[in-house]
Formats: structure tokens, C-alpha cells, sequence
């Protein structure tokens, strides 16, 4: 595949050197020359690990909050702790889960294939 810019150049007054800007970007395949190119993204997290963080995300968030509210009303102050640190481990894997797809999911557009010759190598 190759990137082909179309760059043009622009005056202000007062600046000493031209302003240069790109005015249109275009992949074109190398055996073809066809424009017609898509981008692969088949990248994800199993589904099990996706399903463990939410699951545990959505426990202790909504576990916290359930808790927060039986202590106010019932006003037992002294296992606050215990709900702070459950509220805390929904935001920790929320954090973690959120780096973990991040990490999977970095190079997901990264494949370019050609749509009408089929070419999958970048050059």
C-alpha cells in the first residue's frame, strides 16, 4: 500500500516561511491502484474476561452504593471502611479493564487489505 499526500503551500505576511497543509491523504494499493482499502479490526478481549470485569465492576459499584444508603439510614457509621474500599476496587478494575482493552485493541486498525485485489502487504 502507499500514502499518497497532496500538500500545498500557503503565504501569510508577516511569517517568513510558507505554511504548509495537507489538503487530502489517500491509500492506494500497490498491485492495483485502486483507492478501495479497509482496515482489518478483529481484536478483542475473550469474552469471559470482559464478562468477569463487568461483573465485578457492576458488584462493587452498585454494592458500595446499596451499602452507603443501608448505613445512612439505618446510621451504623463504623463499617464505613468497608464500603470506601468497595467503591474503591470498582474504580481500580474499571481503571485496569479500561488498559487492558486499550492494550488489545491498540493496533485493531492497523491491517490494511485492498478490497479489490485482495493485497494485504504494506510496503
Amino acid at each position: 500500500m502507499t500514502r499518497v499526500r497532496t500538500i500545498d503551500t500557503c503565504r501569510i505576511p508577516g511569517i517568513y516561511e510558507p505554511v504548509e497543509y495537507i489538503v487530502e491523504t489517500h491509500t492506494i494499493c500497490d498491485q492495483c491502484g485502486s483507492a478501495n482499502i479497509r482496515y482489518q479490526g478483529n481484536a478483542h478481549l475473550p469474552k469471559s474476561v470482559n464478562l468477569a470485569f463487568t461483573i465485578v465492576i457492576l458488584i462493587s459499584f452498585w454494592g458500595s452504593i446499596v451499602l452507603a444508603l443501608g448505613a445512612g439510614i439505618f446510621r451504623v457509621w463504623k463499617y464505613n471502611w468497608i464500603i470506601y474500599s468497595l467503591g474503591m476496587i470498582s474504580v481500580v478494575v474499571l481503571i485496569v479493564f479500561r488498559c487492558l482493552s486499550g492494550f488489545v485493541e491498540r493496533n485493531n486498525h492497523k491491517n490494511p487489505k485492498c478490497n479489490q485485489c485482495g493485497n494485504e502487504h504494506i510496503t
